[in-house]
């Protein structure tokens, strides 16, 4: 699906200070053996073959980092689930991680996973992950709250406000969640103090 604004807004900004250029590799690693790349898109990838989605939240002036039980520092997102819309699985993660409350993340990459063979999944060993490639779509938004009430997912130990150098010294390596940052901020999508 085409999301003109994104793509305008993303083609204004990155014309001002071009770091890297739409549909470009950010970054690329690997999850055990499975190597992924990230890429800088304006085009959403088709739902069906979305496993998760992770969102770079902001408020007032910092970035949200929750600190997983067992991987550390990161971003809010996780798995996608059956019938659900990727942008109802962006605010959900993100109020479960963070009690953030988000609105209109904006769309701006994805992490293309292309494993040798398929991968049975992680709540059902009788389905796989498609194959021969998997996405993770990638969002920005603006919280306009903070829920201090509400718990967050028994997986997540706490949720942090940091500057932009403090995140990049927290954030866990293997994701590479920093260098996705430091794209979003080099490109002025984000500000954050």
């Amino acid at each position: 699906m085409q999301r003109p604004e994104i793509e305008e807004n993303m083609s204004k900004k990155i014309g001002l200070q071009p770091r890297i250029s739409p549909e470009a590799i950010v970054t690329q690693g690997k999850w055990g053996e499975v190597p992924w790349q990230f890429v800088v898109n304006t085009q959403e990838p088709s739902i069906e073959l979305c496993t998760a989605a992770f969102c770079i939240v902001t408020y007032q002036g910092k970035l949200v980092l929750v600190e997983h039980n067992s991987r550390g520092h990161e971003f809010t997102g996780g798995h996608v689930d059956p019938n659900e819309e990727i942008s109802a699985t962006v605010a959900r993660e993100v109020r479960e991680e963070s009690r953030a409350i988000i609105s209109k993340p904006q769309f701006f990459g994805y992490k293309k996973v292309s494993p040798k063979e398929p991968i049975p999944h992680r709540d059902d060993p009788s389905k796989y992950y498609p194959f021969p490639h998997s996405y993770v779509p990638y969002y920005f938004a603006e919280a306009t709250e903070l829920l201090e009430n509400e718990a967050f997912t028994p997986d997540v130990k706490s949720v942090r406000l940091v500057d932009y150098e403090e995140a990049l010294n927290l954030l866990q390596p293997g994701h590479n969640h920093d260098k996705i940052l430091s794209y979003l901020v080099d490109c002025g999508f984000i500000d954050v103090t």
